[in-house]
């Protein structure tokens, strides 16, 4: 009798370290493929995220997500001839959650860094949306050809820019808004990562690469 105790005993151990082994690989990071075809770690549990061009913010409130959401566009609380959407009618808090970036993709990776707390997983379709290697060149000569214009018939131009490492590159001074005020008034060359933490409340470092300063969030 005791020797089937024993026996009983020894199932019984064994079931429980499986099942503390099971519940120790279900609570591990997942590893899945994005649209990209990469493999990225993902946490057990999503809490925080935030959703990144056309359609999904909506998509995901479709799906009931919209609980998870930290941030938003600038869609959502900008541009109210826009909110005759479904989601957005039955989602009216959107409209004051932080922002993290412009209509259609075009993100702000400073402000989304600056998110408390920050999203664990970005939601982003048209992933070259804002990003596009043409739209990206175009871009550059179109500012190459304003700077042009500013110099041959000597008139001022006025241009706002949220990609800080452009900005630095292609203006004579650089205008930084804080709380709907003017912070400071700066040529690129005296803009410093306490300027930079005191507008954006991050830290940075900023490089040089040929000539032109270049800015990296930490």
């Amino acid at each position: 009798m005791d020797r089937y105790r024993f026996f009983i005993w020894m199932a019984m151990i064994g079931i429980l370290q499986c099942f503390f082994i099971l519940s120790s690989a279900l609570a591990s990071n997942r590893i899945i493929t994005d649209a990209a075809g990469r493999q990225v770690e993902i946490p057990p549990t999503i809490e925080y995220v935030i959703c990144s061009g056309p359609g999904a913010l909506r998509l995901l409130t479709y799906l009931a997500g919209q609980d998870k959401i930290v941030a938003v566009d600038d869609l959502e609380t900008q541009r109210p001839q826009f909110d005759a959407r479904p989601y957005a009618l039955a989602n009216p808090q959107f409209r004051d959650y932080p922002i993290f970036g412009e209509f259609r993709g075009h993100d702000h990776p400073e402000r989304i860094l600056t998110l408390d707390p920050l999203p664990q997983v970005i939601f982003k379709t048209y992933s070259s949306m804002g990003h596009d290697p043409v739209e990206l060149k175009n871009q550059l000569e179109i500012l190459k050809l304003i700077c042009r214009i500013v110099k041959e018939h000597v008139v001022c131009a006025v241009m706002t820019l949220h990609d800080l490492s452009t900005a630095l590159r292609f203006a004579d001074k650089c205008l930084f808004l804080k709380d709907g005020s003017i912070h400071a008034v700066v040529s690129p060359q005296k803009v410093s990562a306490e300027i930079i933490n005191q507008v954006y409340g991050i830290t940075a470092d900023i490089h040089y690469y040929n000539g032109y300063p270049i800015v990296i969030p930490n």
